[in-house]
């Protein structure tokens, strides 16, 4: 059982108003999140070591690239 704080599961939005929009309107507004720095070094350390594990056990199919290092899409777009 593993227990994870509340406040580094949770962010807190804030929203930017885009260069020479209308404030009125709602579609003016770019949101940007602000997450717990611990919240996410934790996100990154679990990514990693799960990473690691489904590269060890040869999970992952060959033809998955997104978001492995060494992989390249091109490469497997024309296999």
């Amino acid at each position: 059982q593993v227990y994870i704080p509340t406040k580094w599961k949770t962010a807190n939005i804030i929203l930017i108003l885009k260069p020479k929009k209308d404030k009125q309107h709602p579609s003016s507004y770019r949101p940007i999140s602000l997450v717990n720095c611990l919240g996410k070094l934790l996100e990154k350390i679990i990514k990693q070591r799960l990473m690691l594990e489904l590269e060890r056990r040869n999970i992952l199919p060959e033809h998955q690239a997104g978001f492995r290092p060494g992989k390249s899409q091109y490469a497997t777009s024309y296999d």
